[in-house]
């Protein structure tokens, strides 16, 4: 929670990502209100938050999971699916959870302007993006030609080296 506490100082149409491991919505603080009153003391809407599920830990029991997130959801947060394609963050995931955001692997995003068929994966998580009101960002972007084929691919949003670099703080 100190990305919350940090982040009261930035800009309030900025988005904040918060990278959450799935088993959280399991603990009991943080189903019983604890994040909506997190939030009220530093002065933060649900709307400026995007939980970013990582695919550290696998999800067991989907149904639990998406109960959890619908609850979050109708509070006005919203969901990213962090590294997809990579570790658990797959196909079955994107299905079950039905996110906001879609945040590619930097494996498929490492080389694409040379490598064709990583275009070809890229260009059909866009295509479900738009028909499914998905945003697509690409993670580790770290040329120019990568990004210009990403920007030819139909990619809105990214990050990486080449774009800037971590900064560390707010």
């Amino acid at each position: 929670m100190k990305a919350i506490e940090k982040a009261k100082e930035i800009d309030k149409n900025k988005l904040l990502f918060i990278n959450v491991d799935p088993k959280i919505f399991r603990d009991e603080r943080f189903k019983s209100g604890f994040t909506k009153d997190f939030l009220k003391k530093h002065n933060m809407s649900p709307e400026l938050i995007i939980f970013e599920i990582t695919e550290k830990t696998a999800i067991e029991d989907y149904k639990s999971f998406k109960s959890a997130l619908e609850n979050y959801i109708n509070q006005g947060y919203k969901i990213a699916i962090d590294d997809t394609g990579a570790g658990y963050s797959g196909l079955k995931t994107l299905m079950e959870t039905k996110p906001h955001y879609i945040k590619i692997d930097i494996s498929f995003i490492k080389d694409i302007d040379k490598d064709s068929f990583k275009q070809k994966l890229v260009k059909t998580f866009v295509m479900l993006g738009k028909s499914t009101n998905m945003n697509i960002i690409a993670e580790g972007i770290e040329t120019e030609n990568e990004l210009a084929k990403l920007i030819e691919l139909g990619v809105c949003s990214g990050q990486g080296y080449f774009l800037q670099r971590p900064s560390g703080t707010f």
